[in-house]
């Protein structure tokens, strides 16, 4: 840093013959002497009263520049290759996400669960169907240990042992008897399967429901739509359900809690014009009418918190919520197309069913049925009309 003097004419006068201002006069010999104002000195030469005033400059090392307050470097945002800048840090290393690759198939399969491609998985093959299936078994043979996966259902799924029985797997891991839909292992096709891969993936199921198949090794695991696990192993035809084996419990054992046998599994019963049935996935049904389409229906999930559903005249189903309001929906089953000979109910009749958490009572009382839904709710139907009563109104969704 250095400092420059400088000396400026406070008042800007000088001797002349005739001054431009009013200046001071110097003063001849004898004279007094002239005063200037506080911090000025007279300058005789010139005849002025001066001040001095101080003014620095600051030089900065080369490359600098002064900022007002101190020197600084300029600030350059190029980085050396590798590298990228960020304020307040400078230049800081290039991070790139590791890609794992990807899993290679054993054998030809480029798309592990491909529609009507048939894949070997240890002793066992997989293959998915174009209607939403999938099944699988273990060895050869006209009954081999197999499963059958439906992707429009909502858990449930079949199992078929090495001594040909076959039933429904629910989600709470009891069984019913029920025979599978498809059998593809007794196809005769001689094209050879691909291979699995070692590790993979693969979904399937409707738009509601989705299940997911995974491939480890020498393990398969299955999360079904509602998301319980089913395990098999490559080497093994041993199958289980949320750890334990799948067994089919007696005929009508999901019926507990009826009276006099009411309500038994896949038996009809007569009500006035309306016909009760309860099906194997414990869901109940009722509709009016002998024959046909019938022109009112209801359908009640065993494992609903308390909405239902109902099908109108014309065909149309609807979910009703426990709120009372209406959406458009689907029944599971039809069970009016079943040709089942329905037997006459008792004058008075108790079934209670439900899943896990949920309870419902279907109660018969000489020609009046009553559905306690699990939450508490009234549903009321006369035996000799096809209208249905919900929370004291007639259900009319349009």
């Amino acid at each position: 840093m250095s400092r420059l003097w400088l000396t400026v004419s406070l008042l800007g006068c000088a001797q002349s013959a005739r001054p431009a201002v009013n200046c001071p006069t110097v003063p001849a010999a004898g004279q007094p002497t002239v005063v200037c104002p506080d911090g000025a000195t007279l300058d005789g030469a010139r005849g002025v009263c001066v001040r001095t005033r101080v003014e620095e400059k600051v030089a900065c090392p080369v490359g600098s520049t002064w900022s007002g307050t101190e020197c600084s470097a300029p600030i350059s945002t190029s980085c050396p290759t590798g590298m990228h800048f960020e304020e307040l840090r400078g230049c800081v290393p290039n991070l790139e996400m590791a890609t794992l690759p990807a899993a290679e198939p054993h054998g030809r399969a480029a798309s592990f669960g491909t529609e009507g491609v048939r894949y070997s998985w240890g002793n066992g093959t997989l293959l998915q169907s174009d209607d939403g299936y999938v099944h699988l078994w273990n060895g050869g043979g006209a009954n081999p240990v197999a499963i059958e996966l439906v992707g429009a259902s909502n858990g449930w799924w079949r199992y078929a042992g090495a001594q040909g029985d076959e039933y429904e797997v629910w989600s709470d891991g009891s069984a019913t008897t029920q025979s599978m839909d498809g059998r593809p292992w007794l196809d005769s096709s001689s094209a050879r399967p691909d291979a699995a891969p070692v590790v993979g993936s693969m979904t399937f199921g409707s738009k509601e429901y989705r299940w997911l198949l995974a491939v480890d090794h020498d393990v398969l695991r299955i999360t079904t739509s509602d998301g319980n696990p089913i395990k098999l192993r490559a080497r093994s035809s041993e199958v289980t359900f949320d750890g334990q084996t799948p067994r089919p419990t007696p005929s009508g054992a999901r019926a507990s809690g009826s009276s006099g046998g009411f309500g038994a599994v896949g038996a009809h019963y007569r009500v006035g014009k309306w016909t009760i049935a309860r099906v194997a996935d414990g869901n109940v049904y009722l509709w009016f009418g002998d024959t046909g389409t019938p022109p009112a229906a209801v359908e009640f999930i065993a494992e609903s918190n308390g909405w239902w559903r109902y099908r109108d005249a014309k065909q149309v189903a609807w979910v009703v919520w426990s709120a009372g309001g209406y959406d458009k929906e689907f029944f599971y089953n039809e069970p009016w197309k079943s040709g089942v000979t329905a037997q006459r109910a008792p004058e008075t009749a108790t079934l209670d069913f439900g899943k896990d958490r949920y309870d419902w009572s279907l109660k018969v009382d000489h020609g009046r049925i009553e559905i306690v839904t699990s939450g508490g709710d009234p549903i009321v139907i006369d035996a000799n009309k096809p209208t249905v009563t919900f929370k004291g109104s007639v259900v009319n969704p349009k």
